[in-house]
């Protein structure tokens, strides 16, 4: 556009409102195209799965053993329809992008070369031509970049929400590892084994803190899934010591399996678990 405006200012009038344009559609596409990209990753996901399912161990002879072979490749075909359609969509939209930026290219062109046909000489008239041309392929190429990041960003908005955004247990007060919510240093007291020479083994020292023995003592326990669900363990108490064989009976939905979740603390407690 500076190129063109050099010589004729004029050309300012038909350069500056193509750029708002091309401004204007960008911000149009931008705002659809993240969650274009979101819905077609979201529909990705259960193809995936549904095949690892299907060839993964003995997936195929159950489904065979069954006869379910015909509603297995139903449901392929209906989660494949619903994948291809959002995948679809969002090609088009970039496909939308991309038209409409070469429309606002040769409006920009046409403008030059009439204008150019009356007010500029012959050898300054292509050289306007050629800017202009080159200022047509610059605009579609960085739509098409900017939206292509646009719709990358999705995968790291995603990270960035399970790595900092989801809630996260709480430190455990006897250890030096801190995985807050805002908090994400781990420390290590574990020798290193560089300086082993051969035939030496690693001597690891635990803390004064660390258990000397294998006991277990579950102190008024209470555990449940999620809150406002009733509670799966409430004030459960016992204790196992070192090298006892336990064995929990317990009917389905007793709480058995809840137990290695309370005790691994695969989901927060309400009340202490003392190790």
């Amino acid at each position: 556009i500076v190129i063109v405006a050099v010589d004729t200012p004029f050309f300012l009038y038909i350069g500056l409102p193509t750029l708002i344009i091309f401004f204007i559609v960008m911000k149009i596409y931008s705002r659809a195209s993240r969650n274009l990209q979101r819905l077609e990753a979201i529909s990705r996901s259960p193809i995936l799965s549904h095949f690892s399912e299907t060839v993964s161990g003995a997936g195929l002879s159950t489904i065979r053993a069954y006869q379910l072979e015909k509603d297995w490749a139903k449901k392929f075909e209906q989660l494949n329809d619903d994948w291809s359609i959002r995948f679809i969509i969002f090609m088009e939209g970039k496909k939308w992008a991309t038209l409409y930026s070469s429309m606002v290219s040769c409006i920009f062109m046409i403008g030059v070369v009439l204008i150019g046909w009356w007010r500029m000489e012959p050898s300054k008239l292509a050289v306007a031509i050629q800017a202009a041309t080159q200022f047509g392929f610059l605009g579609i190429f960085i739509v098409q970049q900017f939206v292509e990041l646009e719709s990358k960003m999705t995968s790291f908005d995603r990270i960035r929400f399970y790595s900092s955004k989801l809630p996260q247990e709480k430190s455990y007060h006897g250890n030096k590892v801190q995985l807050g919510e805002g908090e994400q240093s781990v420390q290590e007291d574990v020798p290193q084994s560089a300086n082993l020479k051969e035939g030496e083994s690693l001597e690891i020292i635990p803390d004064n803190e660390w258990p000397q023995t294998g006991r277990v003592e579950f102190d008024k326990v209470s555990f449940r899934y999620r809150s406002k669900l009733p509670y799966v363990l409430k004030d459960v108490s016992f204790d196992l010591r070192g090298g006892e064989k336990i064995g929990v009976c317990g009917r389905t939905g007793a709480g058995k399996t809840s137990l290695l979740f309370a005790l691994f603390r695969l989901i927060e407690l309400d009340h202490i678990l003392q190790p």
